[in-house]
Protein backbone atom coordinates (compact mmCIF):
# COMPACT_ATOMS: atom_id res chain seq x y z
CA UNK A 1 0.00 0.00 0.00
CA UNK A 2 1.82 3.51 -1.14
CA UNK A 3 0.43 5.09 2.10
CA UNK A 4 2.62 2.70 4.24
CA UNK A 5 5.66 2.81 2.14
CA UNK A 6 5.13 6.80 2.33
CA UNK A 7 5.27 6.55 5.98
CA UNK A 8 8.28 4.41 6.03
CA UNK A 9 10.02 6.59 4.32
CA UNK A 10 8.20 9.87 6.79
CA UNK A 11 6.19 11.34 3.66
CA UNK A 12 3.29 13.08 4.58
CA UNK A 13 0.53 12.16 2.30
CA UNK A 14 -0.80 15.09 0.20
CA UNK A 15 -4.44 15.99 -1.30
CA UNK A 16 -2.31 15.10 -4.86
CA UNK A 17 -1.00 11.63 -3.70
CA UNK A 18 -4.62 10.81 -2.21
CA UNK A 19 -6.00 12.09 -5.95
CA UNK A 20 -3.52 10.00 -7.20
CA UNK A 21 -4.66 6.95 -5.73
CA UNK A 22 -8.53 8.11 -5.55
CA UNK A 23 -8.40 8.12 -9.32
CA UNK A 24 -6.63 5.10 -9.83
CA UNK A 25 -9.64 3.68 -7.63
CA UNK A 26 -11.94 5.09 -10.16
CA UNK A 27 -10.05 3.53 -12.94
CA UNK A 28 -9.95 0.15 -11.38
CA UNK A 29 -13.65 -0.05 -10.53
CA UNK A 30 -12.94 -0.08 -6.28
CA UNK A 31 -15.09 3.02 -5.49
CA UNK A 32 -15.31 1.55 -1.95
CA UNK A 33 -11.26 2.05 -1.83
CA UNK A 34 -11.96 5.47 -3.22
CA UNK A 35 -14.37 6.37 -0.58
CA UNK A 36 -12.12 4.58 2.36
CA UNK A 37 -9.75 7.12 0.87
CA UNK A 38 -11.76 10.37 1.02
CA UNK A 39 -12.53 9.20 5.18
CA UNK A 40 -8.80 8.92 5.24
CA UNK A 41 -8.38 12.14 3.87
CA UNK A 42 -10.72 13.67 6.41
CA UNK A 43 -9.76 12.11 9.32
CA UNK A 44 -5.70 12.84 8.66
CA UNK A 45 -6.91 16.84 8.07
CA UNK A 46 -5.83 16.41 4.40
CA UNK A 47 -7.72 19.07 2.16
CA UNK A 48 -10.73 17.08 0.15
CA UNK A 49 -11.03 19.25 -2.81
CA UNK A 50 -13.22 19.09 -5.74
CA UNK A 51 -11.19 16.91 -7.80
CA UNK A 52 -10.48 14.55 -4.99
CA UNK A 53 -14.70 14.50 -4.12
CA UNK A 54 -15.45 14.49 -7.92
CA UNK A 55 -13.31 11.30 -8.71
CA UNK A 56 -14.72 9.74 -5.87
CA UNK A 57 -18.13 10.55 -6.62
CA UNK A 58 -17.24 9.05 -10.76
CA UNK A 59 -16.10 6.14 -8.77
CA UNK A 60 -19.31 5.36 -7.36
CA UNK A 61 -21.09 6.82 -10.52
CA UNK A 62 -19.70 4.00 -12.33
CA UNK A 63 -20.56 0.92 -9.66
CA UNK A 64 -23.98 2.47 -9.67
CA UNK A 65 -23.26 3.35 -6.21
CA UNK A 66 -25.86 6.16 -6.26
CA UNK A 67 -27.12 6.00 -2.54
CA UNK A 68 -22.66 6.63 -1.83
CA UNK A 69 -22.30 9.16 -4.11
CA UNK A 70 -25.51 11.18 -3.19
CA UNK A 71 -23.17 10.18 0.41
CA UNK A 72 -20.82 12.56 -0.65
CA UNK A 73 -22.44 14.67 -2.63
CA UNK A 74 -24.10 16.00 1.15
CA UNK A 75 -20.73 15.77 2.64
CA UNK A 76 -18.82 18.15 0.44
CA UNK A 77 -21.36 20.44 0.71
CA UNK A 78 -21.20 20.45 4.43
CA UNK A 79 -17.61 21.13 4.09
CA UNK A 80 -18.56 23.99 2.08
CA UNK A 81 -17.34 22.39 -1.54
CA UNK A 82 -18.45 24.06 -4.45
CA UNK A 83 -19.86 21.08 -6.62
CA UNK A 84 -19.11 22.23 -10.17
CA UNK A 85 -20.25 20.71 -13.58
CA UNK A 86 -18.29 17.50 -13.49
CA UNK A 87 -19.79 16.64 -9.76
CA UNK A 88 -23.49 17.51 -11.13
CA UNK A 89 -22.70 15.22 -13.82
CA UNK A 90 -21.64 12.26 -12.17
CA UNK A 91 -24.40 12.81 -10.25
CA UNK A 92 -26.85 13.02 -12.65
CA UNK A 93 -25.58 9.98 -13.97
CA UNK A 94 -25.21 8.25 -10.86
CA UNK A 95 -28.68 8.45 -10.79
CA UNK A 96 -29.87 7.87 -14.04
CA UNK A 97 -27.59 4.65 -14.05
CA UNK A 98 -29.30 3.38 -10.88
CA UNK A 99 -33.18 3.83 -12.33
CA UNK A 100 -32.91 6.82 -9.89
CA UNK A 101 -34.62 9.35 -12.81
CA UNK A 102 -36.47 12.05 -10.46
CA UNK A 103 -32.92 12.77 -8.64
CA UNK A 104 -31.53 12.35 -12.00
CA UNK A 105 -33.85 14.95 -12.76
CA UNK A 106 -33.62 17.49 -9.69
CA UNK A 107 -29.22 17.14 -9.95
CA UNK A 108 -30.29 18.44 -13.85
CA UNK A 109 -32.68 21.30 -12.61
CA UNK A 110 -30.00 22.72 -9.96
CA UNK A 111 -27.48 22.77 -11.94
CA UNK A 112 -28.15 26.34 -13.62
CA UNK A 113 -29.33 27.62 -10.59
CA UNK A 114 -26.10 26.62 -9.16
CA UNK A 115 -23.32 27.80 -11.28
CA UNK A 116 -23.52 27.18 -15.08
CA UNK A 117 -25.69 25.72 -18.07
CA UNK A 118 -25.83 22.11 -18.44
CA UNK A 119 -23.93 20.47 -20.87
CA UNK A 120 -23.87 17.25 -23.68
CA UNK A 121 -22.27 15.20 -21.26
CA UNK A 122 -25.16 16.47 -18.55
CA UNK A 123 -27.86 15.89 -21.01
CA UNK A 124 -26.31 12.10 -22.15
CA UNK A 125 -26.59 11.16 -18.50
CA UNK A 126 -30.14 12.40 -17.86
Amino acid sequence: WIFSAMAHRDVEPSTYSFGACISACEDSGKWEKAVLLCSIMAQSRTDCNEITTNAAISACEKAGAWNVALHMFSAALARNMEPNLITFNAMVSACEKSGKWERALHFLSIISQAMAEPNNITYNAA
